[in-house]
């Protein structure tokens, strides 16, 4: 990978509004902002608090715990891409995939699909392709 996974969450979304020009605007939930990836390390899906890496004594009302009963070999097969979403204390809601590797967020239609696929609650949004937003 070329590009460490550890990245913090903030830094990686502020680096969406320098990229193609296309701004998504969320429908806000009231949840929490997560991200997971796959760790080879670990062997392992990775989950993160816009505060840094969770764990069972830092768990985020349930995320990590969430995270770690996922199906591991899906995101072995994705594991150049973060995934970020809403958690709502019983489900994350993805509204982002990031692939490390090639630098580029997917379009939405790819994380819908993803979502679709694999059975994951997908966050739909409004783009607002190369408009300002007030």
């Amino acid at each position: 990978m070329s590009q460490d996974p550890t990245e913090s969450f903030y830094s990686v979304l502020n680096r969406m509004f320098e990229s193609d020009g296309e701004i998504h605007a969320l429908v806000e939930s009231e949840g929490i902002y997560v991200s997971i990836h796959y760790d080879y390390e670990t062997e392992s899906v990775v989950a993160y608090s816009k505060y840094g890496k969770l764990d069972s004594r830092k768990p985020l009302n349930g995320f990590w715990n969430y995270a770690q009963s996922l199906d591991v070999d899906i995101f072995r097969v994705f594991d150049t891409w973060l995934f970020f979403g809403e958690w709502d204390g019983s489900q994350m809601h993805i509204f982002d995939i990031y692939d490390v590797e090639n630098k580029y967020y997917l379009p939405q239609v790819a994380v819908e699909i993803f979502c679709d696929t694999y059975e994951f609650d997908y966050a739909e949004d409004k783009s607002y392709a190369n408009k300002n937003l007030y």
